[in-house]
């Protein structure tokens, strides 16, 4: 899946840019919207005593977009 070409197409969407809630999930999807190589270069070179901490992190925002994740797929089978 091409998740940039989606992100993009969402981005155009009015009644996301319309609200301020809208235009931050916008936001939150374009910072995450990296290439492979990227995110590799960017794991290189983040300091050895800083890695467990990145790492929890990551580790937490994933278990919070699989939550949204979750929210917006039960929101969808409620609509139909």
């Amino acid at each position: 899946m091409e998740t940039a070409a989606l992100v993009r197409q969402l981005t155009r969407d009015p009644s996301l840019r319309a609200t301020e809630t809208g235009r931050q999930l916008l936001r939150l999807l374009l910072a995450t919207e990296l290439e492979n190589a990227r995110w590799k270069e960017i794991a290189a070179v983040i300091p050895t005593h800083c890695l467990p901490i990145v790492r929890a992190v990551a580790l937490k925002r994933s278990e919070e977009w699989q939550k949204m994740a979750s929210m917006v797929q039960l929101k969808s089978t409620n609509s139909a």
